[in-house]
């Protein structure tokens, strides 16, 4: 069609949104979670996990 621009979506690269992901991983939703309550340490938020930390 004249005059129209072409329709590069088709042809795009879908990039998942990270945010989204790591949202849908449980452990992690609990750990975000606390902090919207208010500031909490490295060590507090990874207190119910079996995680190792650093240092």
């Amino acid at each position: 069609m004249p005059g129209r621009m072409p329709d590069d979506r088709a042809t795009e690269t879908v990039v998942p949104d990270c945010g989204f992901n790591a949202l849908a991983d449980a452990t992690r939703r609990g750990i975000i979670a606390p902090l919207s309550e208010g500031e909490a340490s490295v060590t507090d938020l990874a207190a119910g996990y079996d995680m190792a930390l650093p240092g």
